[in-house]
């Protein structure tokens, strides 16, 4: 058992036996070491241990898992070592690897291998990924709606259908809303059961004055609404009153804030009185007239407050009440049979997915949850009363206690799975649940929060609770003291029931733990950096709507880069550049929302700042160029009939074709497709005709590999064949490029060890990524472990922790899809369609539509309020926020508007109507001490108004984009001079500004007579070099040199002999393989040459051009009986020597540190007592007396040799022979 220091809640969470356990950990409370704990004293519990394969502990990811499996054995370890030889701690060890220690999917698998023959499945089935999921997924959707239109024809609700949500051009919006359907479907235990009550939903019988759902919603939407306009109101009257305010407003505005509160007070009775009294409302149809003097912006405030509930009110009275109930009814009665026949269609796409799946023994995450549902529910179970089956009670029976960590992030098919295996329901509960709802960021993977909320509203606090209780965990031993205070100041005003779905009560609150490290000085205030925008591109990120947006894509990418420059001057500052604090740029890191569309440039500015960052940017992989191009190329090798792709592989680099040989391509056949131009062209000779029948050439062998063989190794080849990939690699970020197209290797693998081959689908595949907007992002060049500033997304944070955090793009709005369709989808509601008549082509949201999308809207902004505790709880010692606000000052008078409210939290319609953290946070600083540079900016503000509660201490910094061009430039002088030039305006002459044009443009680069020298070189290269220099030539510098294909192909080598290159290799196959113990004779040498024949060594034409005489005359000689009586011989020997680029490529003699690597293979070694002898064998032709001549030819590329064996062998070599074959001697090299 772990020795540390517990508090009271945790000995509490890690103690308490036999009763349903929530354990609600907040940030930084140390949760998972309380499981681990547990886990622990379980185990290993002298009174009554359990055995660890009696325990079920459900992980949310494989990672964590590994890891608590990993900690549970240190543990072990430990008190092994204190205790050694304690059978019950080594009889725990022992059984640790079985124990099921797993994600939740990895049970349901080995469930399902267990129990298959209950279900029939194979179990030998496997998991399909992601990518083969959706290729399959997408397939079976296609070839589904072409069986329903086959019967189309009597079936009018489908025909509807198809009509009113079809799309315009094709059915790709109904497939996706049925294939969607389907999945929201499946994450729910009983997906038929609720696919039959979504349909229905809007169909209530007791009309709006019931208590149903549609009802209860409608009047939640507008009850909601007419608090916000009485908001408004309030907020114009209170201006109107103001010293200097337009007080003739104020009888006006008094009647209609009465007038408001009364609508409001009629929305929990009947719609028809509630409807009466909407159209008999109004607003005073003229205000007086103010008088002279009045503060024109208290006015302007009053104005547009009251505008805004106008608005608000006239809006609720034209969607809702201009209309009787009976015709808002009506719409959803008229949309029933097509709601049912959607639902229906949705049930009938899930059988025939399921069936394709199984036709390939592939099953998905979801089907390993339903089918262990299937498993674990006894026949006859509903889900108003669910019953275990034999194999859930023996489960039951089984493990002693179920642990859930992460427990906020489950689903209702999960909890359904849980509660099976489990003894919610006993005399003696075991299930232990333990995480923070507040760090709930999951929802669009169909996580449900509610669930954990249930029992956390639910489960007794107390100590003699019974068979549940919940504990919290609210000591934070992460963040200092100041970052803590922070976030309790903020939540504890936003984080509400209505808006948040939690209050942020005592109880949530964090607490200080006390560690050393945070006890060390309270740390350093919050910052808050605000940023403007210029007056010229002044727009407010969280715009209203009176002030609307600049939506320009210049805009939105001008406000991103100044946002950037402004977080890189804030790194700058930490690290040391400018002051004093230095931080390791690996201590910091950059939160985002998204990173998508803005990671990019923040990595260009920090670049730009000689910054080091590293982002995983999940966007702009599809168009790189070096992707683009290899993507265009397979899709022609598909289908070479495809003009554009064609057109590009012709242009690029592949094949290197300009504009006017494309045209001359088009013109040589004008009427066909661009491929029978390609054709026609390569046909009419010339050198455009002979680069494209090479490609034509090539093509043709591609697509015969792409029909036989590996799509990866397709690819490779194309890298490799045409040099495309080393040539990337040479262009201005080559590493990154490289890693692209190794990228895209490795994704053609990956697609390939899925049941799908060919390349077609592997095209479809990439189409389907671009067309759901799943960019994969370019291959970083930066590693995240090297000393960068990382950035990344929010979620991609949740689980860790970082010295200093930037939580940047505060500004950005919310991005909520998923309430822009025509029929939205609920768990609880149900569906919410549009009306639509196909015939009078009209269409309106009908009143479901609104109330699910209202609460879609609601659920969507709890999300975002706990993304934002999770982005603001990742800092152990400093927190940063920044943000644009477009026009700041309008923004700042919206804020000040907001933090109006004299309650403990702020006002409702505040917190539900904000678009950004901006419009969280901000209302909460206006009202804090440290806000006075905000409140400046107001036309009025309040006085601080700060409680005892709040210890919360910020620094508060606005900047004007002139600052940030001011803090990137270099000094005043060179940004007068980049002013200048912006203006087109002359320069005046300057001495030291002439200077340094002239340094910048005289540069040379220092290093360039390197660029044309490899790194590597081969032994042959070096002797061409070593020859041409004895022979006095001057030298090529060519590194990599053209070497032409061979001239004679294999069939003329036997009509008329051996290549000169061709006898070489011959020859090198018969010196390397004879047997020199055996008969070197001139008979016994045809014998062995005919032996490598037989072996298929050699080929008949090369065993006929072997001169076995000539050997026979070498090996008699003195030097070949000294090769058969050596101590040992090795022939081919390989080698690699690293030697001075001096001394292989003269004029290097300025750079001694440079060095190059000398690949090449010896001949022959042998070895004698006093020495080694080196052989190499020529096949030269060598005329009378020209024996010395080819000794110095190659005397270089022997010296070398001979350096490599004594650098590798440690021996010295004695002496060094050239065997020449042609004339059967041997040339010592002196």
């Amino acid at each position: 058992m772990s020795s540390r220091n517990w508090t009271g809640p945790q000995e509490a969470a890690i103690g308490c036996r036999e009763k349903n356990l929530l354990v609600a950990a907040g940030a930084g409370s140390g949760k998972t070491a309380v499981l681990v704990e547990r886990v622990i004293r379980r185990i290993s519990d002298p009174a009554a241990p359990v055995d660890v394969d009696r325990l079920l502990v459900v992980t949310f990811t494989n990672a964590a898992a590994a890891e608590m499996r990993k900690r549970v054995a240190e543990a072990l370890e430990r008190e092994l070592e204190k205790h050694p030889g304690m059978p019950l701690l080594e009889h725990q060890l022992r059984l640790l690897p079985q124990a099921d220690i797993t994600t939740i999917h990895s049970f349901c698998a080995e469930l399902l291998r267990r129990y298959h023959y209950l279900i029939d499945l194979d179990p030998e089935f496997r998991v399909a990924d992601e990518t083969e999921a959706a290729i399959l997924r997408q397939e079976t959707l296609e070839e589904f709606f072409e069986e329903q239109y086959r019967v189309i024809t009597g079936d009018p609700d489908l025909e509807f259908l198809v009509e009113a949500y079809g799309g315009e051009r094709d059915d790709l919006k109904l497939q996706n809303l049925v294939s969607g359907l389907h999945r929201f479907a499946r994450s729910n235990p009983w997906p038929e059961a609720w696919l039959a009550r979504a349909a229905a939903f809007g169909a209530d019988p007791q009309g709006l004055d019931g208590d149903g759902p549609l009802a209860w919603g409608l009047r939640d939407l507008v009850g909601t609404g007419l608090e916000a306009a009485v908001f408004e109101l309030r907020a114009a009257l209170e201006a109107a009153k103001a010293p200097g305010g337009p007080a003739v407003y104020a009888d006006a505005l008094a009647a209609e804030v009465e007038g408001t509160a009364r609508l409001a007070g009629l929305v929990a009775g009947d719609w028809e009185p509630l409807r009466a009294a909407f159209l008999a409302f109004g607003f005073t149809p003229r205000l007086p007239a103010a008088r002279a003097g009045v503060d024109q912006e208290l006015k302007d405030l009053c104005s547009r407050c009251r505008k805004k509930a106008k608005e608000r009110i006239q809006n609720l009275k034209e969607t809702f009440f201009a209309r009787r109930p009976e015709e808002l009814l009506s719409e959803m009665a008229a949309l029933g049979p097509a709601m049912r026949r959607l639902a229906a269609l949705a049930a009938d796409f899930g059988e025939a997915y399921r069936t394709a799946k199984l036709a390939r023994n592939l099953v998905d995450f979801a089907d390993l949850e339903h089918y262990c549902l299937q498993i674990l529910l006894a026949p006859g179970s509903t889900p108003e009363a669910p019953v275990p089956s034999p194999v859930a009670a023996g489960l039951r029976e089984y493990y002693v206690e179920v642990l859930v960590d992460e427990y906020q992030d489950i689903n209702a098919v999960q909890e359904t799975i849980l509660r099976l295996v489990s003894r919610q329901d006993a005399a003696a509960p075991n299930l232990f649940m333990v995480g923070d709802v507040k760090q709930s960021i999951y929802r669009f993977r169909l996580a449900e929060p509610a669930l954990f909320l249930e029992k956390y509203r639910a489960f007794d606090t107390g100590e003699d609770a019974g068979g549940a209780r919940r504990i919290d965990l609210s000591h934070n031993f992460r963040s200092r003291e100041s970052i803590i205070h922070a976030v309790n100041a903020v939540f504890r005003r936003i984080m509400t029931p209505a808006v948040g779905e939690l209050a942020y009560d005592t109880a949530a609150e964090l607490v200080c733990g006390g560690t050393p490290a945070q006890l060390e000085g309270s740390g350093p205030p919050v910052e808050v950096h605000l940023l403007g925008a210029p007056t010229s591109v002044g727009r407010d990120t969280a715009g209203t709507a009176d002030d609307e947006p600049d939506r320009s894509d210049e805009a939105d990418l001008t406000a991103v880069q100044r946002e950037a420059r402004l977080v890189a001057g804030i790194i700058r500052r930490l690290a040391g550049l400018g002051g004093e604090c230095t931080v390791p740029y690996r201590d910091i890191v950059v939160l985002m929302r998204a990173t998508t569309g803005k990671a990019g440039t923040y990595l260009e500015e920090f670049r730009r700042q000689n910054i080091p960052a590293y982002a995983k940017v999940g966007t702009g992989y599809f168009e790189a160029v070096e992707v683009e191009t290899v993507l265009s190329l397979l899709k022609v090798i598909d289908n070479p009939h495809q003009d554009i792709p064609l057109a590009g592989v012709l242009r690029s680099p592949l094949v290197g074709l300009g504009a006017a040989e494309l045209a001359a391509v088009r013109l040589a056949d004008k009427e066909g497709d661009f491929f029978r131009a390609v054709v026609a062209a390569a046909g009419q000779g010339g050198r455009l005709g002979a680069v494209l029948a090479g490609f034509l050439e090539r093509l043709e062998k591609w697509r015969s590999q792409a029909r036989c063989g590996s799509l990866a190794d397709l690819i490779w080849d194309v890298y490799r064949t045409t040099g495309y990939y080393d040539y990337v690699g040479g262009l201005p970020g080559g590493a990154g490029r490289q890693a692209n197209l190794r990228a895209l290797y490795d994704r053609a693998r990956q697609y390939e060890a899925t049941a799908f081959r060919g390349l077609f689908r592997f095209l479809r595949f990439i189409e389907l990524l671009q067309e759901g907007g799943q960019d994969l992002g370019p291959a970083p060049a930066l590693a995240e472990s090297e000393n960068v500033v990382r950035i990344m997304s929010i979620h991609q944070a949740k689980g860790l922790e970082f010295p200093v955090v930037i939580l940047a793009d505060m500004g950005r709005r919310f991005y909520m899809p998923d309430l822009n369709g025509e029929v939205l989808l609920h768990k609880d509601l149900g569906l919410g369609p549009y009306f639509v008549d196909p015939g009078a082509r009209v269409s309106h949201p009908t009143a479901a539509w609104h109330v699910v999308r209202e609460r879609l809207r609601r659920e969507q902004l709890a999300e975002e309020m706990r993304i934002l505790y999770v982005a603001m709880t990742r800092a152990r010692e400093r927190l940063i926020l920044t943000g644009s606000a477009g026009r700041l000052e309008q923004a700042v008078l919206r804020w000040s508007h907001a933090a109006a409210g004299d309650g403990e939290t702020l006002p409702v319609p505040v917190l539900a109507e904000a678009e950004s953290f901006l419009d969280w946070v901000m209302p909460v600083l206006m009202a804090h001490p440290d806000g006075e540079p905000l409140r400046r900016l107001a036309v009025r503000s309040r006085p601080a108004a700060g409680t005892p509660k709040d210890r919360s201490r910020w620094e508060v910094h606005l900047h004007r984009p002139e600052d940030l061009e001011e803090a990137a430039g270099a000094d005043p002088d060179t940004a007068a001079v980049l002013e200048s030039l912006r203006r087109l305006a002359p320069i005046p002459a300057d001495g030291g500004l002439d200077e340094a044009v002239h340094r910048a443009l005289s540069w040379h680069y220092p290093w360039s007579a390197l660029a044309s020298c490899g790194a590597k070189i081969s032994a042959t290269e070096v002797k061409r070099r070593f020859a041409a220099a004895a022979a006095g030539e001057e030298e090529v510098p060519a590194v990599f040199p053209y070497r032409a294909p061979p001239a004679r192909p294999a069939f003329l080598e036997t009509a008329r002999g051996l290549s000169p290159q061709a006898f070489g290799r011959a020859m090198h196959v018969v010196l390397q393989h004879l047997d020199l113990a055996g008969d070197l004779s001139v008979d016994g040498i045809r014998a062995q040459v005919a032996g490598l024949e037989e072996r298929e060594f050699l080929t008949a034409t090369e065993a006929r051009a072997i001169d076995a005489e000539k050997l026979a005359g070498l090996f008699a000689g003195g030097l070949g009986r000294r090769l058969a009586g050596a101590l040992w011989v090795r022939r081919e020997w390989p080698f690699c020597l690293v030697v001075p680029a001096h001394e292989i490529y003269p004029g290097l003699e300025g750079h001694p540190e440079e060095r190059v690597m000398v690949q090449g293979i010896i001949d022959c070694l042998f070895a004698e007592p006093d020495g080694l002898v080196l052989v190499d064998y020529k096949t030269d032709r060598v005329g009378p007396g020209g024996e010395a001549a080819l000794a110095d030819r190659y005397r270089g590329q022997l010296d070398l040799y001979a350096r490599a064996v004594e650098a590798v062998l440690r021996r010295r070599v004695k002496e060094r022979y050239l065997f020449l074959v042609m004339t059967g001697s041997a040339q010592i090299i002196q």
